[in-house]
């Protein structure tokens, strides 16, 4: 008897009352995978969303997202280690300025480093509310003009150190996406082959930056690494000693296939039907963010969280590391063409 009382009551309890609001809680949760609600790859009937039949992705994610991030990624870093590697070059070259080539090259690295720093902060906070899709378009728009507009530098300072500083304001909105967008496709648990062939995109980016983009110039008994010869080609073509010319037509190659790429991103990264829902559902429900509040708090969390705090120190160390590789290496290279002459 008492039990059939109890029941009653829960069946009696009116839908606006607390009893009532909690067994619908329950029930809804009970019907919806424990996986879904951290953002697993876990659909309503309990099965896991995999693509090309290798990456575990959350619900919303599609074919097109999945090639449009590993293309981005591996284009963001091309465009990155080209632009480091050629500045060597572009400063002998286009604006033939040889003295002090070291000291001016690493002092417009350095102020690039800077510029490109406080972007990535400024970037992150506003794609959390104009969208990745939109920012990484513009971001690959923005390196592509600059890149062409190195071409036209008559001087290291300004000119050429504006173009960079332009091409870091870009830079920075592509790097920056590339690890949001990871985050908004890759499930909490099961992401370790979509993370790693986003890894292998990012080593291929930075060979085909360094092989496939720079000159080819011998030293005594070996090559420097396998150093494609797209400008010395370009200009043995013009028969033409210098690699002025084909620094030129490398450049307006490069700068049109950053175009090519923002758009590629833009059709790529478009977000699904149910991706568009959830979005619009999540920003009613939000309150007005300032952009400095968002901004400042990712950086806050860097010492409340100390795995985020490791992470930020993580990419400081290899940052540092690659602009090292990146701009100095071809820095030797291009003393060694100053003095022997291209082969």
């Amino acid at each position: 008897m008492g039990g059939s009382s109890h029941s009653d009551a829960q069946a009696g309890a009116s839908p606006g009352s607390p009893a009532a609001g909690a067994n619908g809680r329950r029930s809804v949760e009970a019907q919806v995978p424990a996986g879904a609600a951290r953002g697993d790859p876990v659909r309503r009937d309990g099965s896991v969303k995999t693509l090309f039949g290798i990456f575990a992705v959350k619900e919303h994610v599609t074919r097109a997202n999945v090639v449009g991030l590993h293309l981005s990624v591996l284009f963001t870093i091309t465009f990155l280690v080209f632009t480091s590697s050629m500045s060597a070059f572009i400063l002998s070259d286009l604006i033939d300025k040889t003295d002090g080539l070291g000291d001016n090259a690493g002092s417009i690295s350095f102020y690039d480093e800077i510029i490109g720093m406080l972007f990535v902060v400024v970037w992150g906070g506003l794609s959390g509310r104009v969208g990745r899709r939109i920012v990484y378009t513009i971001g690959f728009t923005i390196m592509g003009v600059a890149i062409v507009l190195y071409t036209v530098a008559k001087t290291a300072y300004p000119e050429y150190l504006l173009y960079r500083l332009l091409f870091a304001i870009g830079g920075a909105a592509s790097s920056s996406m590339m690890t949001a967008v990871l985050s908004d496709y890759a499930p909490s648990h099961g992401s370790g082959k979509l993370t790693g062939t986003i890894g292998l995109c990012s080593g291929v980016g930075a060979l085909v930056g360094e092989v496939a983009l720079l000159p080819s110039i011998r030293v005594p008994h070996d090559p420097v690494f396998v150093l494609l010869p797209m400008p010395a080609t370009l200009s043995a073509r013009d028969a033409s000693v210098s690699l002025a010319p084909g620094l030129r037509t490398t450049h307006y190659i490069c700068g049109g296939l950053a175009l090519v790429v923002a758009i590629g991103i833009w059709f790529l990264l478009r977000p699904s039907a149910l991706a568009r829902t959830r979005a619009r559902q999540y920003f009613g429900e939000q309150n007005a963010t300032s952009f400095y509040v968002s901004a400042r708090g990712g950086l806050l969390e860097g010492g409340r969280n100390w795995r985020v705090g490791l992470s930020y120190a993580g990419g400081l160390v290899a940052r540092g590391d690659s602009v090292v590789v990146s701009l100095f290496m071809p820095l030797w290279v291009n003393h060694w063409h100053i003095t022997q002459g291209p082969n």
